[in-house]
């Protein structure tokens, strides 16, 4: 919903910067909870924690469903809801009924019609699939950071929850502010959102192999100075993919890219975890050199 919000409010020329600046606040935010959750582990442990989380997941939930009311238009027009669905024939109700349970299958299917060949442009095809391919690599190279908690934890380092909770802060809060004023000056030089992200994953790519490296925590601390542009990815894929839909396409395609993030996110993260319990004995820091890896690939198709 954000993201539609985001695009029908901006030109073209801001959008890339209007993500950034969310994607920092919204990571701002993250880094004052982590850094108390740090401390608050460390004098009440995590059960608490698990608790306040369920609340305010409950407490989420009924705000959506109290609060967030469906906006009704006068008049029927063509939305991006129905605009690439065919319009409904009905006789009486039992074809209405037909008519409305084939759309509701034909729906999930619509977002194909999108990237085709035959619906599109090739130029707009080959561009969606390659800033799709280059998302998911990015997700998938993210899970792969996911056990990065657990290697901080062991040896040589052995962290504990408020060292944790300091780095994290740390990483969070240079992200928040770095991000933003390395967008400014890419922008004033005229970096378009492509090289951008190519820029970023350059950066993904250093910080995950010195962190793999690393022997002495004020290394893991240097790392940071380059996390801050390693995101560009992320919170520039929606601006470069919406420039190329029509307004009536957007919903599918940002509701896509949720699907994506969420089932890379549950998957890559659980699986990442797997396999850092069976190589963590013969190889610590293999999950990340494999993420460092998986950052080529995005990098090649932003160029």
């Amino acid at each position: 919903m954000i993201n539609l919000i985001v695009t029908e409010s901006t030109e073209d020329n801001e959008r890339s910067s209007r993500f950034v600046r969310l994607g920092a606040l919204a990571t701002a935010l993250s880094a004052v909870v982590t850094f108390c959750i740090g401390y608050y582990i460390q004098w009440r442990g995590f059960k608490d924690l698990f608790w306040l989380a369920i609340v305010l997941e409950l407490l989420s939930i009924l705000v959506v469903i109290f609060l967030l009311k469906p906006t009704n238009s006068p008049s029927p027009s063509i939305d991006e809801t129905t605009a690439l669905l065919p319009p409904p024939v009905s006789i009486d109700e039992n074809v209405e009924i037909k008519n409305s349970i084939m759309s509701e299958c034909f729906h999930c299917f619509d977002i194909c019609t999108i990237f085709s060949f035959e619906h599109s442009s090739r130029k707009k095809s080959i561009t969606l699939i390659l800033i799709i391919i280059s998302y998911v690599s990015h997700s998938l190279a993210i899970s792969a950071m996911t056990p990065l908690l657990w290697y901080l934890l062991g040896t040589p380092f052995c962290w504990s929850s408020k060292d944790l909770g300091n780095f994290s802060a740390i990483s969070l809060i240079s992200t928040a502010i770095f991000s933003v004023l390395g967008m400014k000056i890419l922008c004033y030089y005229g970096a378009n959102d492509a090289l951008i992200c190519a820029l970023g994953h350059v950066c993904f790519f250093g910080y995950s192999l010195w962190i793999a490296l690393a022997k002495y925590s004020w290394q893991l601390f240097l790392a940071l100075s380059i996390n801050p542009f390693s995101g560009y990815q992320s919170v520039l894929t929606v601006s470069m993919i919406s420039k190329w839909l029509e307004v009536h396409e957007r919903n599918h395609v940002f509701t896509l890219l949720i699907e994506i993030n969420t089932i890379i996110l549950a998957f890559g993260s659980s699986f990442a975890n797997w396999v850092y319990a069976r190589t963590v004995t013969h190889q610590k820091n293999f999950t990340l050199l494999f993420a460092s890896g998986l950052c080529v690939l995005p990098f090649i198709l932003n160029l």
